[in-house]
This record gives structure tokens, C-alpha cells and sequence, in this order.
């Protein structure tokens, strides 16, 4: 279960005019090492950790609580090498997600930022940005090492105003006169508050037990 790393590159290209047209493609020699997502490596395209829609850790008050045990997983840190990075043009990422979260995005449950357009129904492409000082050149000057590290967050929806359900729904809200707002946070009934929750879940998971998975796609253009 988790989240799949796809290692995509550009190859070199160069093209000679001349009396005869020439074109040279060699494979790129850029390569990833030491690729991590919150610490734990990546092996043959594969990281066991996914986002997680739960409660909030330590949530141990209110209608809505924590288990004690899981809790939401909504960030990840990716850090990692990029080899000969003197040929490193554009770098950036994509994260597909399945259907049902992407689903769950359009009712609201879920805020997916920069990853997807939901009108378009895209995935965007995320630049990752770098710069010189985080590129180590060797003694020689003949190689170079990019060591990149940026974090990847979708976050809760507008139906729970940004936050954790467990939170959302455990929460006082007023209007701007001081007076309680009866349709948000507390003031919603249990009943609503379980259909709402059995809603998102059976939208995310799809009516399947295991957990959703998501593709992570980084992408080392040749400059």
C-alpha cells in the first residue's frame, strides 16, 4: 500500500545541420540516489506510506476522536539525490491521485492545492525549485550532485472549513454579531456529522479495503 515513484528522464539531444541532417540521442546520465519520502527509502519504485484521512493526533476530546492509534497523514518530506546535476534543466513533479479522492475533492472533503485542477480534471505539473547553493560540484569539476528536499501536502476541504473533521466538528463557531452559527461545527447534528464522515470514507476507498494509491512522478528535464 502507499504511494508509487515513478523516475521519469529527458534524454540528451543534439541536432547537426550541416549537408546531412544528424540527430544524436544519448540516454541521459543524470540518475536519483538516496530518494526518501518522510525518511523511509524508496526501493524499485515503491515507499510503504500513503496520505491518511483521520482524526488528529491526540484528538482525545469532542464527538469526533482519535483511536489512539492511526491518525492523518497529509505531508510528506521528499529528500534525495540527483546525479550530474550540471545537466539538470527543469524539475518538477506530479501526483496523481485515484478517482475517489479526487471525487471526494469535489464535494469538498478534500483540498488538493497545486496537484489538480478539478474543473479541467488535470494533474498539475509542481516545479521544484533549486539553486546553486544546494548543488556539490566534485574537485575535478566534471560532476555534480543536486540534493533536493520539498514538501508534498493536500490538506482537509471547504466542508470542513480547512480543518480536521475531528476538530470541525467539535468546534463553537459565531457569526460576526456574536451569535452562535447553528449550521457549523458543534451545532450539527450526530447524524449528519456520521452520514458526512460514512460519505467520504466510502468515496476515498471506493468500496474497497485497501488503502487508495497515489503515484508520485518526478521529472529531471536536460537543460
Amino acid at each position: 500500500t502507499g504511494l508509487t515513484v515513478w523516475l521519469l528522464f529527458s534524454g540528451l539531444r543534439s541536432d547537426i545541420s550541416g549537408g546531412v541532417d544528424v540527430a544524436q540521442v544519448a540516454a541521459s546520465p543524470m540518475a536519483f540516489k538516496n530518494l526518501k519520502l518522510n525518511e523511509k527509502e524508496v526501493a524499485n519504485g515503491k515507499v510503504d506510506a500513503t496520505f491518511i484521512f483521520d482524526s488528529a493526533y491526540g484528538d482525545d476530546e469532542g464527538r469526533v476522536r482519535w483511536d489512539g492509534a492511526g491518525c492523518e497523514q497529509l505531508s510528506f518530506k521528499v529528500t534525495g539525490m540527483v546525479l550530474n546535476a550540471q545537466y539538470l534543466g527543469d524539475f518538477y513533479y506530479t501526483l496523481t491521485m485515484p478517482q475517489g479522492v479526487i471525487d471526494a475533492a469535489k464535494a469538498g472533503y478534500i483540498d488538493l492545492g497545486e496537484h489538480y485542477d478539478l474543473e479541467k480534471n488535470k494533474v498539475l505539473h509542481k516545479k521544484i525549485s533549486y539553486s546553486s547553493e544546494d548543488i556539490t560540484v566534485s574537485k575535478d569539476g566534471v560532476s555534480s550532485v543536486l540534493t533536493f528536499s520539498f514538501e508534498i501536502k493536500i490538506g482537509w476541504g471547504s466542508k470542513f472549513e480547512g480543518v480536521n473533521p475531528s476538530i470541525y466538528y467539535d468546534t463553537e463557531y459565531f457569526t460576526e454579531t456574536g451569535e452562535a452559527d447553528l449550521t457549523r461545527g458543534i451545532y450539527i447534528s450526530d447524524d449528519e456529522v456520521n452520514t458526512t464522515l460514512a460519505d467520504m470514507r466510502s468515496m476515498v476507498f471506493q468500496g474497497k479495503a485497501a488503502l487508495p494509491q497515489y503515484k508520485l512522478t518526478l521529472t529531471a528535464e536536460v537543460k
